[in-house]
């Protein structure tokens, strides 16, 4: 039977799992409260109505008030002006980035909590603060403060990959020896 204990503190696991479950909540809060706002700014009604008799020769509703589909690149920001485009951009990439970041995020701090409860625990706290930082730099002063946030969540990651690593390589241990003994 594998030993899949914990090296240290496994009633910390709990709280690791608390941590996920904030991590992806802001992550979920992001839309609504950054990069929706963000819309609002620049894709205002007045900005909107350029689209409006066109986008009625082909469709039979109202141009959508706050720019969808447009992800930073069609044809409405095309229209805006570079302050609003980089604006609406920086917004955006910082929530792509979010999502894009996020089903490795939770990979890895698992596969390091199952083994390091206390690691993951401290770095997951971290990067969920850090990923704040990331985005209060990013959506406020452009893509060079996102670096506040950016460059800790650089090495908590590598740091939790590489837990994750020790995680699996304990376990492919705990199993060859447990296969060999009944050789």
């Amino acid at each position: 039977m594998l030993n899949t204990q914990p090296d240290n503190y496994p009633e910390l696991f709990p709280y690791v799992l608390i941590v996920m479950v904030l991590i992806c909540g802001s992550c979920l809060s992001h839309g609504p409260l950054v990069t929706i706002q963000a819309r609002k700014r620049n894709f205002g009604p007045e900005f909107m109505s350029q689209f409006f008799e066109t986008h009625k020769q082909f469709f039979k509703s109202d141009v959508n008030p706050v720019g969808f589909p447009d992800t930073g690149s069609g044809r409405y920001c095309e229209q805006m002006s570079y302050k609003n485009w980089i604006d609406f951009n920086n917004a955006f990439r910082c929530h792509l980035n979010f999502v894009e970041q996020l089903p490795i995020m939770m990979v890895i701090i698992y596969l390091a909590a199952l083994k390091q409860p206390l690691a993951a625990l401290i770095l997951s706290s971290m990067y969920f603060i850090c990923k704040i930082l990331y985005t209060i730099g990013y959506v406020l002063k452009g893509p060079n403060l996102r670096q506040i946030g950016a460059l800790p969540i650089f090495f908590i990651k590598w740091t939790l990959y590489g837990l994750s690593f020790y995680t699996v390589a304990c376990y492919l241990d705990q199993y060859r020896a447990e296969n060999h003994s009944h050789i």
